[in-house]
């Protein structure tokens, strides 16, 4: 039984990205935010040399710019539109404006607009 103020949330895992739908109509494609594991681990490991000279903690932007653009991109499409965020922003586009999709040598999808500009889609793959 649901509760009146929440929604339901299903989570299924699509070619080892993980997918959450908190609406129906709209879906939500991300890397596993279980990545931030081994992120913790690159920390772990690099506080020696961080500290082994004065400067050096300048090292722990690596694992923490990782970090963020892990919990940062993915790709929420809806039935109106697709929004592909990125690092430091976001593209929203309406169905009526894509051309196309277009699948690279890496299995990476790439929207094509109508403008002939194309938008990655971030965690999105395509699978043999």
């Amino acid at each position: 039984m649901a509760c009146a103020y929440c929604t339901p949330i299903w989570v299924c895992v699509i070619a080892r990205h993980y997918v959450t739908v908190t609406d129906p109509t709209t879906v939500t494609i991300r890397l596993p935010l279980t990545a931030l594991l081994g992120i913790f681990g690159l920390i772990v490991c690099m506080t020696p040399v961080a500290f082994g000279a004065p400067g050096l903690q300048v090292l722990y932007l690596v694992p923490l710019m990782l970090g963020l653009r892990l919990v940062r991109t993915r790709t929420v499409v809806g039935p109106e539109t697709v929004i592909a965020h990125r690092l430091w922003g976001s593209q929203r586009m309406a169905w009526s404006d894509l051309a196309g999709l277009r699948v690279d040598r890496q299995s990476r999808i790439w929207a094509v607009l109508q403008s002939r500009d194309e938008v990655g889609l971030r965690a999105v793959r395509a699978r043999h």
